[in-house]
């Protein structure tokens, strides 16, 4: 129970440092000479590196286990953001940011298998899974109000200066609360292992599936949002981190009681259907909304957010619940639909982008993330 409290601790630090440059960096890249169209596909090499660090995971947990490798990514990423801001528009500083991309994965795969290494009781995953994420989820809330008035106009040395610091609690908390950590055995990635279950398990394919989905959305949400609402729109950075914080507000409030409802009265199937239209029908409001109209795009943005939280929290939930600390390669898999995901929107969106307006590249992301509801709908219910 103490260890797993730190982890809720842990994980609100690593949120705060991970997501307050979150919505600045397809800014920044763009400040150093990046053209618009390509900053999709800085990210998408990005992911792509990321699913390589996943694959190694697994192998770099069973040769210096997971406090090791998670303390050495952080560090080593840490260091890398922060001479960001300080490396010339070089092959060299686009390398940096992908490697930064690259080490964020094997930290969240890193905290997944001390988490899953904890829990004693399935029956209490969703409990556990909605107060991890509601702590991670206050860190996401604070960080764009940060991240907008620490980037200022565009002062991105004080943002990414910033992020590096979250790292020092981080590492001064981890002997704490997780050195009498004990790792179980970790799984190497067998790519033949993870396409037969997927196969054979309708209900792993849909989760697989839906957490896609999410991804996909998140992945084309934070390149392009920010893009069309400072560089098209006009707002500033102060404007757009406010709008992002009220906007994440739904990660706070909802984890907690939507595990506790998917432990005790509601199976996780009919919320992730419920997310999941949510989610698709908000997008796909977004080209009508007034132009710089601010309480119209707070308003929509909170609303795409309450349907994302809600397939969040019942993903993790429902694919925590068929898992443990063991199994790290199906865990390892679970989390390279992140980068995956993340390397097809921005691929996807950049070439969307020849051809139409920005604003118009919402719509087809909401199309795709309907299409999750029949998907849903064919799984079994844990309840």
């Amino acid at each position: 129970m103490y260890m797993r409290r730190g982890m809720y601790v842990l994980n609100f630090f690593h949120a705060l440092r991970y997501a307050t440059p979150l919505y600045f960096h397809a800014s920044f890249l763009i400040s150093r000479g990046i053209p618009e169209e390509l900053v999709g596909l800085v990210y998408g090499v990005g992911f792509l590196a990321s699913i390589l660090g996943l694959i190694a995971a697994p192998y770099l947990l069973q040769t210096f286990g997971n406090y090791r490798t998670f303390a050495w990514a952080l560090a080593v990423s840490s260091i890398g953001i922060l001479s960001l801001p300080f490396l010339p528009y070089t092959a060299f500083l686009l390398g940096v940011f992908v490697l930064v991309i690259a080490l964020s994965g094997v930290v969240l795969f890193s905290m997944d298998m001390f988490l899953e290494g904890l829990a004693d009781n399935e029956n209490e995953t969703g409990g556990i899974r909605g107060l991890f994420l509601m702590f991670a989820n206050l860190g996401f809330f604070a960080a764009p109000l940060i991240g907008g008035y620490l980037a200022g106009e565009e002062n991105f040395a004080h943002l990414y200066a910033f992020t590096a610091l979250m790292s020092v609690p981080i590492l001064l908390l981890l002997p704490v609360f997780l050195k009498r950590f004990r790792d179980p055995h970790y799984k190497p990635i067998s790519a033949g292992h993870i396409l037969a279950l997927v196969r054979a398990s309708r209900d792993i394919r849909g989760v697989y599936y839906a957490q896609f989905l999410l991804q996909f959305f998140y992945g084309a949400m934070i390149i392009f949002m920010p893009i069309y609402l400072h560089e098209h729109l006009g707002f500033t950075f102060a404007e757009t981190g406010i709008m992002f914080s009220l906007m994440l507000l739904p990660f706070v409030v909802l984890p907690a009681p939507l595990g506790w409802l998917s432990d005790t009265r509601f199976g996780e199937k009919e919320m992730l259907v419920v997310g999941l239209a949510i989610t698709a029908l908000s997008t796909a409001f977004i080209p009508f909304i007034p132009n710089s109209v601010f309480a119209a795009w707070a308003g929509l943005l909170i609303a795409t957010r309450v349907g994302a939280s809600i397939v969040e929290t019942m993903a993790d939930v429902y694919f925590f619940k068929h898992v443990d600390g063991d199994d790290s390669d199906i865990v390892s898999a679970y989390r390279i639909v992140l980068p995956a995901a993340h390397v097809s929107a921005p691929i996807l969106g950049s070439l969307f982008l020849l051809f139409f307006p920005i604003q118009y590249i919402f719509i087809p992301v909401a199309i795709l993330v309907a299409t999750g509801i029949p998907v849903i709908l064919a799984v079994c219910d844990t309840r």
